[in-house]
Order: structure tokens, then sequence, then C-alpha cells
């Protein structure tokens, strides 16, 4: 690999990882690949001819997503509760890092989202990333539609994961989270005059779960 192509082949790495996922379902053989990706892009430093050759360091958004996703299903199956709970939090963190990098990635927040729900943690942050999450994806939809694009489905499918989620979040809230959650405004609910916030958290869930 000449060094202009260094970042080439770190795209070449991640999708070589994508294919033994596909095709031969070999989880190992894809992190491996991932993990590579993201620690070469992370050193600026690729192995070319028996030596490291060098050029400017760079995050590989594609390589961090894919291995969280990866992981995330990996802590499905896990076996041992802390296994799982090292899984998501890795994952989580590699979500965070992606939105961080790039905020209009819609698959990142609601992944992020779908791994803290399954992660325990703070069901009000979760909610947040969720929302983000269909807010963004709400307008890929829209444009999809507008323009017969064969990834509606995906989306479309992925919206409702994502509402239900946000459902399932909001509807966990206890009494202080639910007042944290009214009096936030980076989360949108379904507010009423007079209402107490567990009735409006509680409304808004329902209308989530029924989206």
């Amino acid at each position: 690999v000449e060094v202009g192509e260094f970042p080439t082949a770190c795209d070449c790495a991640v999708n070589l990882a994508s294919v033994l996922l596909d095709r031969d379902g070999d989880v190992a053989g894809a992190e491996d690949l991932y993990r590579s990706a993201l620690a070469a892009a992370a050193s600026g430093a690729w192995p070319a001819s028996g030596e490291r050759q060098t050029i400017g360091s760079f995050f590989h958004v594609d390589a961090a997503h894919n291995l969280a996703s990866l992981l995330q299903s990996r802590a499905a199956a896990a076996t041992s509760a802390e296994g799982r709970r090292l899984l998501l939090r890795e994952a989580a963190g590699l979500y965070r890092d992606v939105v961080g990098v790039d905020d209009s990635r819609w698959d990142a927040w609601a992944n992020l989202g779908a791994a803290m729900l399954d992660a325990d943690a703070p069901r009000l942050d979760a909610a947040k990333c969720l929302q983000r999450a269909i807010l963004l994806a709400e307008t890929v939809e829209a444009e999809y539609e507008a323009n017969d694009d064969g990834r509606l489905s995906s989306v479309i499918h992925a919206l409702a994961k994502a509402y239900y989620g946000l459902g399932t979040a909001l509807g966990h809230l206890d009494a202080a989270e639910a007042r944290a959650a009214v009096d936030d405004d980076d989360i949108a609910l379904l507010r009423q005059p007079g209402a107490d916030a567990g009735a409006v958290v509680a409304e808004s869930a329902a209308n989530a779960l029924r989206t």
C-alpha cells in the first residue's frame, strides 16, 4: 500500500469485513478487520512491504459504526450479564464517537439509544438519542419517498424500532425522571396545560408506541 493509498486501505479492510460477515458469517474475522482499520486510521500508519508508512491520522466512521453494530449483536447473544454489559458499553462508546464526528447519522443515534436501553443506562438519555434519530430519519424517509429510493423500506423499519424504543424508554421513567424530562427542552413531549409530569410522559410514551 502506497502512502497516498492509506485511507483506501482502511476502506478496503472495512469492506472486506462486511463481506466476511454477510457471506461467511465470520464474526471474529470481521471484528479483527474493523479494529485494524480503526487502529490504523487513528495512528496514521499501515503496514506496507514490511514497513509502516505514516500519514495524518483520522477517524474511520464506518469502521466504528460497523464494529459497534457487531458488538451489539454479540451482546444480544452473550451468556453472561457482565460480558453483555461490557460489549454494550464499548458499542455505545463507538456510537458516541460516530455522532461526535457526524451528528447527521440517524442510524448511529438510533443504535446508540438502543444500546443504552439494553445496557440499563439512564433512560432519559436513551430517549433523547432515539428522538434525535427519529427526527433525522423522518427527513431521510421523506427524501427517499419523493425519489422512489429503494432504501425507503429499511428506513421505515428502523423508524418503527426507534419509536418503539422511545416509547419503552419514556414508559419506564420514574417520577423524578419524568419531571426531568418535562423540564428538559431537548426532548419533545406531548405537553398539555395542567397535566402533571407523569401524565405527560405516559401519553408521549403511548403515542410513540402507537406510531
